[in-house]
C-alpha cells in the first residue's frame, strides 16, 4: 500500500511513498521536531491517519511545510529522512502558494 501525495515533483504532480516509508519518516520526526512542531504534523505521519484520503488546507499545509524544514535540517535526521522532510515541505508550500489543498490519498 502507497500513499500519493500532491503537489509533488514527479510527472504526475505527486510524491508516491510506501506507507512503511512514511511511517519511518514519522518516527523520525517525532525524534526530531520540538513537541509542537510534532503536533502539527502527526496526524500524516503518527500511523494513524484520519481517513484514506486526507485533505490540508493551504493554511495548515504552510504551518506543515515550515516544520517539516525544521525536521530537513536537523542535524540528526537521516539522509534519506531529510531528503524525503525537504520534499514534502516544498510540496506543501506549493499547495500553500497556489491556494489549493494539499491530499494525500
Amino acid at each position: 500500500m502507497g500513499i500519493n501525495i500532491s503537489h509533488g515533483a514527479n510527472r504526475y504532480g505527486q510524491i508516491y511513498r510506501s506507507a512503511s516509508a512514511v511511517a519511518a519518516l514519522g518516527h523520525q520526526l517525532a525524534y526530531v521536531l520540538k513537541p509542537s512542531d510534532w503536533r502539527t504534523v502527526q496526524h500524516l505521519f503518527g500511523g494513524k491517519r484520519k481517513s484514506d484520503d486526507t485533505l490540508i488546507s493551504p493554511k495548515q499545509a504552510r504551518q506543515i511545510a515550515a516544520a517539516l524544514r525544521k525536521a530537513a535540517g536537523h542535524p540528526k535526521m537521516s539522509a534519506d529522512g531529510a531528503l524525503d522532510a525537504a520534499e514534502f515541505a516544498t510540496a506543501a508550500a506549493l499547495a500553500a502558494d497556489l491556494g489549493e489543498p494539499w491530499s494525500w490519498s
